[in-house]
């Protein structure tokens, strides 16, 4: 046995403290764990643009005698997700206290891959090295990005506790919970002998006062000539303890029946919110997204996919061209008019991307140019929904309602009240169209080519131009423009539109 104590000053190095001293002291005060009351707890989420990262909240805890605090959201890479298999992950916060080490990290547990049914990864302990689960995630196979659904955190449970002072008993959270079911069933299995032993104590009062009445009348028939103080008590004895019997029994039933119709309720509504989430589950996969649960927040996350789809389809683009083709001036002998010119603007969405006008002069036969580019399209950026978190005690549906509203999509109430999976379902076939409205970005290849020709010679009556148009490789515009030397200048305008 030894005894150990500590601070105290130090006289030319004679009081010298290492860090399992502080360990020692703090230890004595706190339990290992996680501070469930400051920041966010180091809760694990997805990233607010999902990608394969989770951030690990904020916060402080105290484990296996050393502190770990993370004052900024803390990325975490996910590995790759397997092509063909499914896997489960789990995030801990490691204490390593080998001596090549010496130091507390995130590290990521994979679990082994399965077709069908993946399992937890075995996390376990070694020599001076402790690992505690804040959270497991589920890598589907072929995945891309982990969404808060995918997220199961376990920050207050198992090995990531919420840490206690050691002068108090703190229950843990799975504890409490384990505590307030045992309870709940007792109630309910009990609820009926309970109200019988209350009722009866109540009851055995009454019979009690009611004795003792009887009792004073048997008194006093006793002293009455003739007295029938035997059979008054008797009789009269018996026809309380018949009433109170009856009432006794009548409470008994009206209390089974309260009792049963809750349960009823219960059933019920467990049944209504199961049937609700089939309701908009079929919605989804009908609209062309399938939930990977049937959950809030997994019909959350396919309702953003099924809107992304929508920015993703294509739109109409309007195009034009502005053709002419005249004589560009006199001159003062020889030649009745000196050089042809060809007007040609091409326009995409109302804005010119090239004007290819071109000059041919007498002694040319033909003249030709070109010129090609694109157009970029810029996207029309959505409403964020990054602050639509679940509050507490809030529904699965006013959770989702408030997700579609923040899209701009209307959400009617049930029965004028509340949201439900009508409400839900009811607004799915409009996320698709309401996502089209702000369209992702396009680059749209263009091209133009202009020639002007010379029918043959200086007092031809007709000459020409052709002008072509091409968008994204296919022509929009093939224009053959005719000149006679009579006439005035020939205009030719033409529109039209195509998609991307």
């Amino acid at each position: 046995m030894s005894l150990a104590c500590g601070f105290f000053n130090s006289e030319d190095g004679d009081r010298e403290y290492f860090n399992q001293d502080l360990s020692n002291f703090l230890e004595g005060l706190v339990e290992d764990g996680i501070y469930e009351f400051i920041d966010d707890k180091m809760m694990v989420s997805a990233s607010a643009t999902p990608d394969m990262h989770v951030l690990v909240g904020k916060g402080r805890a105290w484990f296996n005698g050393t502190w770990t605090k993370i004052d900024a959201a803390y990325q975490v890479a996910i590995p790759a997700a397997d092509a063909v298999l499914n896997r489960i992950d789990a995030i801990c916060l490691t204490v390593n206290k080998t001596r090549a080490v010496r130091d507390n990290y995130i590290e990521i547990i994979s679990g082994t891959g399965s077709v069908d049914a993946p399992t937890k990864p075995t996390v376990t302990n070694e020599t001076d090295i402790y690992r505690h689960v804040l959270a497991y995630v589920t890598v589907p196979k072929g995945s891309t990005a982990i969404t808060q659904a995918q997220i199961e955190n376990r920050v207050g449970m198992g090995s990531a506790l919420f840490s206690a002072p050691k002068w108090g008993n703190v229950p843990t959270t799975e504890e409490m919970v384990a505590q307030w079911q045992t309870q709940f069933d007792e109630f309910m299995d009990h609820i009926h002998e309970t109200f019988d032993y209350d009722a009866a104590g109540h009851l055995q009062s009454e019979i009690d006062d009611l004795q003792t009445a009887l009792n004073n009348i048997s008194d006093t028939a006793d002293t009455t000539p003739g007295g029938t103080a035997e059979s008054t008590t008797l009789i009269t004895s018996g026809a309380v303890n018949a009433g109170i019997a009856n009432e006794a029994t009548a409470r008994t039933n009206a209390i089974t029946a309260e009792a049963t119709a809750r349960n009823t309720a219960i059933t019920q509504l467990r049944q209504d919110f199961t049937d609700g989430c089939n309701l908009v589950y079929n919605a989804l996969v009908t609209a062309g997204v399938t939930p990977t649960a049937k959950t809030p927040d997994a019909f959350r996350t396919a309702m953003q996919s099924l809107f992304d789809k929508g920015r993703a389809v294509s739109r109409t683009v309007s195009w034009g061209a502005q053709l002419s083709y005249y004589w560009y001036e006199y001159t003062e002998g020889g030649y009745y008019k000196e050089d042809a010119y060809c007007h040609d603007i091409f326009k995409i969405n109302g804005v010119t991307v090239k004007d290819l006008s071109l000059r041919r002069k007498t002694n040319e036969s033909s003249k030709s140019t070109s010129a090609s580019g694109t157009y970029s399209l810029a996207a029309v950026t959505p409403p964020s929904t990054s602050d639509i978190v679940r509050q507490s005690g809030e529904t699965g549906w006013d959770y989702l309602a408030r997700f579609l509203i923040k899209l701009g999509i209307s959400v009617s109430k049930q029965n004028g009240n509340h949201y439900g999976p009508n409400s839900i379902t009811n607004a799915i076939p409009n996320i698709k169209n309401k996502g089209q409205s702000y369209p992702t970005a396009r680059s749209i290849a263009w091209s133009c080519n202009v020639a002007s020709y010379d029918a043959g010679g200086a007092y031809v009556t007709n000459n020409y131009s052709t002008h072509v148009f091409t968008v994204k490789g296919s022509n929009v515009l093939n224009q053959t423009v005719y000149f006679s030397n009579s006439e005035s200048p020939t205009w030719t305008n033409k529109s039209g539109t195509f998609t991307c």
